[in-house]
């Protein structure tokens, strides 16, 4: 429980609070200004810059290789929320399978992972543009290429230059994806998998507000280490209901609060307070998220109470999800250790 309530004040993170906020604002105006351009551009910005991280720290053949495949599945997977109609059934499919490629990432390194976690929330906003109009996909997968040809001329150039020290760096050897897919870290990505199929499948037949709440907690509690994603899962379950729980008290108490100006300032901080906590305390973290959720969907909604109700029953439900998903994930792997040593 210690580590539950423990702030790591080495990590907290003031400044990264502040850019998220800053790059949230411009974004706004930006696509006030420019409309849906500035969203392309941006999001080609950001696509240059997870693909990028998937080459920086491989070398020779292997950097070029994982860039051009990181390029390929976001293109591929943004195009694909174009052939399933049906809402539900393209976040019960499409999703899990992205879910499922991001957890075998794991095995391929840090930066490889954290872009097939990108690339997670990439596929999960293409779906979402699918569903207000069926043909948006398609700017997602030309961001995303337009994102990944800079990456690679960036790099180039970085290279040619001296800019990056390619001699420095180790070669690391490549897991073949079979040997993955049937490894411990094969039967996280598996379970993490299914788990989202079961969340999304819930949130579209009982959520009206957002359908992805309940999918959204399990992207953090169901983890490769079994401990840690509980502990994780019962910091989200605490930070959001409390937190949630505040925003309501605050709304219910001063009605004339969310039209003021000062309704603004309160989802900037909230929003530069959940990312400065994040490295430092998941709990704080989840308890200003949910004040900047319940703001921003209970505005947009026009039901502040529909929204903050939602979303905490969705984060709880989620969280036992999690834990049952991760209870089984250990059990599988003990099985097959076991036999291995009988065997």
């Amino acid at each position: 429980m210690q580590n539950i309530f423990h702030v790591d004040r080495e990590k907290l993170a003031l400044k990264r609070g502040l850019i998220v906020v800053a790059v949230v604002a411009a974004a706004a105006l930006l696509e006030m200004v420019f409309g849906d351009a500035a969203l392309f551009g941006i999001g080609a910005l950001i696509a240059a810059y997870f693909v990028s991280r998937v080459g920086f720290h491989k070398r020779g053949r292997q950097r070029w290789s994982y860039m051009g495949i990181a390029i390929a599945a976001g293109v591929t997977l943004s195009l694909l929320s174009l052939v399933v109609g049906d809402d539900t059934l393209r976040a019960i499919i499409l999703w899990p399978v992205t879910i499922y490629l991001a957890g075998l990432a794991v095995a391929y390194g840090k930066s490889v992972f954290y872009a097939g976690y990108f690339l997670v929330f990439w596929v999960l906003f293409a779906m979402l543009a699918a569903s207000r109009s069926p043909g948006e996909p398609i700017y997602y997968a030309a961001s995303f290429l337009v994102g990944g040809i800079i990456a690679l001329i960036v790099m180039a150039v970085r290279l040619r230059f001296g800019w990056i020290d390619d001699s420095a760096m180790e070669p690391t050897s490549t897991p073949r994806l079979r040997d993955v897919a049937k490894s411990d870290i094969g039967v996280f990505a598996a379970m993490w998998a299914l788990t989202m199929a079961v969340a999304v499948g819930l949130g579209y037949t009982f959520w009206s507000v957002e359908p992805f709440w309940v999918a959204s907690t399990l992207l953090v509690v169901m983890q490769p280490d079994v401990a840690k994603g509980r502990r994780t899962g019962i910091q989200r379950a605490i930070g959001s209901a409390v937190g949630g729980l505040l925003a309501l008290t605050i709304i219910t108490a001063f009605p004339d609060f969310v039209t003021s100006g000062f309704f603004v300032l309160y989802f900037l901080v909230a929003t530069a307070l959940c990312v400065m906590f994040y490295w430092a305390n998941y709990m704080i973290y989840a308890f200003f998220m949910t004040q900047a959720v319940v703001i921003y969907y209970g505005h947009e909604v026009g039901n502040f109470t529909l929204a903050g109700g939602q979303r905490m029953i969705g984060v709880l439900l989620g969280v036992v999800i999690g834990i049952v998903g991760l209870a089984l994930q250990s059990a599988i792997i003990k099985s097959r250790k076991q036999r291995n040593k009988t065997a």
